[in-house]
């Protein structure tokens, strides 16, 4: 009796250790598994961290692209017309070959005698002439932001020779009457920057002399947040029409210059904006001011590209 007792107990003892191992070796997984799902959750927080630093930054970004937008509005409202496009070329370069450049009309009388010529060459610029050479050259300029918001142009245009910061007495640049062909009539009267850097000088890479004096074969433009420069684009104005017609006479446009409905060259817009036959606020715009964006590529010529996912654009204007 007492040896089957033993023997019981004996048993009864060898399942508990065996039930005690189960619930070892169960606890060892249900930690393996706990790891793994913990290591899943943070790949995601960090993930969906990233991209909210990312969204807030480009927002940031889309903000102080609005501010250019208003210093465009705001340069168009008061002489006429927005900006020229400045050729981005080296100074010394688009000056030889006779690219679009800043100038004093009244101190040189060769820009005077074909003035009209290079206006009308600018306005063919910005339409897109149909199988002229203007389809390949690029409809956008980083230095027009800085020659004509921020008064950054050589020192016998800018009067002032103030780079615009906002300083005590140097928030102001000179120039008077500048021409839609980029001359400039005359100078003296000081302009407030129609861009305010407070704060935010980082965002101004200048290069040239003491007090703001840019000389002609410097750089200086405005950057965003990645360290990339800042373009405006621009393109022909677009008849307020709901339905493009299917195809429209420019005025002042060769017989031949038409642009056709559902083709984004047709309005010479770059091809990372919205379609505007299918959008009406960019059919009714004027200008883009754009940002490459983190990785600092643009393709103008491919919609949906996947190096435009990530550029920050602002369009704006009137026709």
């Amino acid at each position: 009796m007492e040896r089957r007792m033993d023997r019981q107990i004996g048993l009864a003892s060898r399942g508990a250790q065996g039930a005690g191992g189960a619930r070892r070796g169960y606890s060892l997984v249900e930690v393996l598994v706990v790891i793994f799902i913990i290591s899943i959750l943070s790949s995601l927080i960090l993930v969906a961290m990233r991209n909210a630093l990312g969204l807030g930054r480009a927002s940031a970004e889309q903000q102080f692209l609005r501010s250019i937008g208003a210093g465009l509005e705001a340069f168009e409202s008061r002489f006429g017309f927005y900006p020229p496009l400045v050729n981005d070329a080296d100074p010394l370069v688009a000056l030889s070959v006779g690219l679009a450049r800043p100038r004093l009309l009244s101190e040189d009388p060769a820009a005077q005698t074909d003035a009209r010529a290079r206006a009308a060459r600018h306005d063919e610029f910005l339409r897109w002439v149909e199988d002229g050479p203007q389809q390949t050259v690029p409809r956008r300029s980083a230095r027009t932001l800085t020659f004509y918001l921020m008064g950054l142009l050589p020192r016998e245009i800018d009067g002032a020779g103030s780079v615009g910061l906002g300083g005590s007495s140097e928030g102001v640049f000179s120039f008077t009457e500048p021409q839609r062909d980029g001359g400039f009539t005359r100078q003296g009267q000081p302009v407030t920057p129609l861009v305010d850097l407070r704060g935010r000088q980082e965002r101004l890479r200048v290069a040239g002399t003491q007090q703001g004096a840019i000389d002609r074969n410097e750089d200086s433009v405005l950057l965003d947040r990645w360290g990339g420069p800042i373009y405006v684009y621009y393109w022909a104005p677009v008849p307020h029409m709901a339905t493009p017609p299917a195809s429209y006479h420019y005025p002042g446009a060769p017989a031949n210059d038409t642009a056709r409905a559902g083709e984004v060259r047709s309005y010479n817009m770059p091809a990372f904006l919205p379609d505007p036959v299918e959008n009406v606020e960019v059919r009714g715009a004027r200008f883009a001011v754009v940002s490459a964006g983190p990785d600092g590529q643009i393709n103008e010529l491919v919609r949906q590209a996947p190096e435009n996912a990530d550029n920050v654009v602002y369009i704006g204007g009137r026709p």
